[in-house]
């Protein structure tokens, strides 16, 4: 079977949302949490992409040790629809590759979580890069929702910025297209 095209896919904020994990993490850890400015910064679509920001930290806590946990992704679930929508995406031959900025001890996490999610998926068709220069994978479409990797991608790559209420720490240098779910992305690619 012949690959149509090669699909990039984050993993954080795109294909999964562990980030009510991290905040119950922090409460537990905190001294504080300013609730009231989180809300409003989650109203105005505006919350800042370190929330560790939000709370008071004991001194001799790191707020990002929460990602260094071996089993960070082990009751990790996928987002509405994602799953149909990928497996539709390899059903029509398309390479998918999965680009995730992982911290030290969570990728083998990740990667079964996404194994045992995308169970259709062939291992010797399954791909995942750790990385933060996402530029370097060559593909045709990148699904992402940070706009600093988008802006990676060279003009021949279609970027898809899978919507969230994050700060983005880039303005975009590169044209994308915004998806607010995976529903309507699958739509978009239908009889492509």
């Amino acid at each position: 079977m012949t690959k149509q095209k090669v699909i990039a896919i984050d993993v954080d904020l795109v294909l999964t949302n562990i980030i009510p994990k991290w905040h119950s993490w922090l409460v537990s850890q905190s001294l504080s949490f300013d609730e009231k400015r989180y809300k409003k910064d989650l109203q105005h679509e505006r919350v800042d992409y370190n929330i560790t920001r939000y709370y008071e930290l004991p001194s001799d806590l790191d707020g990002f040790d929460f990602w260094r946990q071996p089993d960070l992704y082990d009751d990790a679930k996928l987002l509405k629809y994602a799953k149909e929508v990928i497996m539709n995406w390899y059903m029509d031959g398309h390479e998918l590759v999965f680009t995730s900025y992982c911290f030290q001890n969570h990728t083998d996490s990740k990667i079964k979580f996404l194994k045992r999610s995308l169970g259709f998926i062939a291992d010797e068709d399954f791909h995942f890069i750790s990385t933060k220069s996402k530029g370097f994978v060559r593909a045709d479409v990148i699904v992402d929702d940070r706009v600093s990797f988008l802006n990676q991608m060279g003009n021949k790559t279609l970027c898809i910025k899978f919507h969230t209420p994050y700060t983005q720490c880039e303005e975009a240098r590169q044209h994308y297209i915004t998806y607010n779910n995976w529903k309507d992305l699958g739509e978009m690619f239908k009889g492509k």
